[in-house]
């Protein structure tokens, strides 16, 4: 190319130290709890054995973490705001045996860049400490100061100089409970520290040094957990796996209850998931979740966690055995911890069928009265969160490639069509076996009860109100660390689905009333699977749709549990409430209510056809 045809300027340029590093900063520092995180880590690192923390505006206004542990100095000091400055590595290869919490050397000047920083430290032994200032990522002062062993760094007016990502944070409450979260993640796994928490004047967390996993598991998820849990211990070719896990009893709608840790991080990882979930197999209901706690220890060389600056995502060598070891762990606490009941038919005398006219009076007070409340439904369920009308059958692999001897049925629901059925008996106590004109059907019975009773609450919504049952007394619930501020966050919503509570300070809440489907009792695990529920929504979800949530939880912790024998009395009233329902054979979380086999391919299955 000619001199005369080049262009007069080139459009690549270099980037300004500050602009480089705010959108490094953007990498590592999502939001407040991102911050948390990063600085309680270092605390870690350096060897302390007590971290307070403290935010404000939920951590936006300011972020102050102390601890008691190795310190810095002057030197040091002044290095550690500058990009890639690091005591945990020293050659290439140290990134293959990474024992530490940190090693970029990105934190703290990621922080820097986006805020006012204030770091006060002083070394064991030494006769003054060091203060550094720094205002957007350049330093201010650095002096010899005064100061206590150990190290205090605060994070003052977040994303002051970004302020496009400041406007993308949530309300304080929902921050502070993230930065929360974030904290009971890391302090699950640290019982050689004490942690203390405050949010503002509130004390939002605290963990003793030295407390078992046990406590430390009921602190942070709720006490009424222990009770519940089961402990873990096994392994496979290097990988050990330890922790507690719940029993199938006890389950969440989302899985953001089970906490993994490798070699003591915390990690995100859908493959150790899925191998805590397989491990449960049919134990649970689709779309519950246990509560477990598990961490595989392992040498550091078998695992990389140099992959993402968040430094919550790993890569194992061998992710095949690690899974293995996972499921093959959890599989064996869950055998100690009972076998499942087996699946069997209970048998019932003939004659006492929907049309027998045998409808045993009085002999129903524990299902038929607790649920005489249940109304005709109102509307259809939304078409968005519903498979089309009809009943859905099983599919189930047949031998040989032969296609599937049970089909969908889109037209098989008929008016009386449950109230016709002929209850034979129950399968497992979970399901009604029932005959037909031509047809063997089955009807679960928590999915069936769940959907009437979602149907009645939904239509005493649209009336302008959810039945309220005051309770004699307020009951008092611990709520575990961090979700007082999910509580506030969504109080309209629940006050819609018929609670009536209040803060008390700290974790506790005070319920005075609670929807008329339920029982006192059962405030406590309702309000939990609730919050995870709503959470899990997500900020884009509407008011009517965490509603719709709302009522769909109390409806499910409501009705009939599998597992519960039914008289046939029981059983027939149940059916002949779905008559009385418009509905499209699925229950408010989406599991199929029935499932029919027609005569003709059970004959097909025994070779008659």
């Amino acid at each position: 190319m000619s001199k005369r045809s080049r262009p007069n300027e080139g459009t690549i340029r270099v980037l300004s130290e500050s602009l480089a590093n705010k959108i490094a900063a953007g990498e590592v520092v999502e939001r407040p709890a991102s911050v948390v995180k990063e600085l309680v880590e270092n605390s870690i690192d350096a060897g302390a054995s007590r971290i307070e923390v403290l935010f404000e505006g939920g951590g936006s206004d300011l972020i102050e973490v102390v601890d008691d542990g190795a310190g810095m100095s002057f030197e040091d000091a002044g290095l550690c705001l500058d990009r890639h400055a690091t005591s945990k590595l020293r050659s290439a290869e140290d990134l293959f045996a990474i024992s530490s919490l940190g090693f970029r050397g990105e934190a703290l000047p990621s922080i820097a860049a986006v805020s006012e920083v204030e770091i006060l430290t002083r070394r064991q032994g030494d006769v003054s400490g060091t203060l550094v200032r720094s205002e957007g990522g350049r330093v201010s002062e650095h002096v010899e100061a005064g100061a206590p062993a150990g190290t205090r760094v605060r994070v003052k007016d977040l994303f002051r100089n970004v302020p496009a990502r400041r406007k993308f944070l949530r309300k304080p409450s929902t921050e502070a409970a993230k930065a929360s979260e974030t904290l009971v993640r890391i302090a699950l796994a640290h019982p050689e520290i004490g942690f203390q928490v405050r949010a503002g004047t509130r004390s939002r967390f605290s963990s003793p040094k030295g407390a078992s996993l046990s406590e430390r598991v009921g602190i942070a998820l709720g006490r009424e957990m222990t009770g519940h849990l089961h402990p873990v211990a096994g392994g496979l070719d290097g990988a050990r796996v330890t922790g507690l896990i719940s029993g199938p009893e006890i389950s969440k709608g989302v899985n953001r209850s089970i906490y993994l840790y490798v070699n003591g991080r915390y990690v995100r990882d859908r493959s150790l998931n899925h191998a805590v979930s397989s491990a449960y197999g049919d134990m649970l209901d689709r779309g519950r979740f246990p509560v477990a706690v598990l961490f595989v220890d392992m040498p550091v060389d078998s695992v990389d966690v140099n992959v993402h600056p968040q430094k919550t995502e790993v890569r194992f060598s061998d992710g095949h055995t690690v899974y293995k070891a996972v499921a093959s762990a959890v599989s064996a606490a869950l055998r100690v911890a009972g076998p499942s009941k087996p699946y069997q038919i209970q048998r019932v005398p003939e004659g006492n069928g929907p049309g027998s006219g045998n409808r045993g009076e009085g002999a129903t007070k524990g299902f038929l009265d607790h649920r005489s409340r249940v109304l005709d439904a109102l509307e259809r369920f939304r078409p968005s969160r519903e498979r089309p009308p009809g009943l859905f059958m099983a599919r189930e692999p047949c031998p040989g490639g032969q296609p599937p001897l049970v089909e969908e049925s889109p037209s098989a629901v008929e008016a009386g069509f449950f109230g016709g059925l002929r209850v034979i008996g129950q399968l497992g106590a979970s399901y009604i076996v029932c005959e037909g004109a031509d047809c063997l059907v089955l009807v679960d019975q928590h999915a069936a009860h769940e959907r009437l009773a979602f149907e009645r609450l939904r239509k005493a919504r649209l009336n302008k109100r959810v039945p309220t049952q005051a309770l004699l007394s307020p009951r008092t619930i611990e709520l575990p660390a961090g979700q007082m501020e999910r509580i506030e966050e969504h109080l309209d919503v629940l006050a819609e689905a018929g609670f009536d509570i209040s803060s008390m300070g700290g974790d506790s809440l005070a319920c005075r009333g609670v929807p008329a489907e339920i029982s006192g009792d059962q405030a406590d695990r309702v309000l939990l699977d609730l919050l995870d529920e709503l959470t899990s929504l997500g900020v884009s979800s509407s008011f009517e749709r965490a509603v719709d949530q709302a009522l769909s939880t109390v409806a499910c912790h409501s009705a009939v549990r599998a597992g519960r024998a039914l008289s046939t009395e029981e059983c027939s009233a149940l059916l002949e409430r779905l008559d009385e329902v418009d509905f499209g054979a699925n229950c408010p979380h989406g599991r199929p209510v029935t499932v029919i086999f027609s005569t003709g391919e059970i004959e097909r299955r025994f070779g008659r056809r």
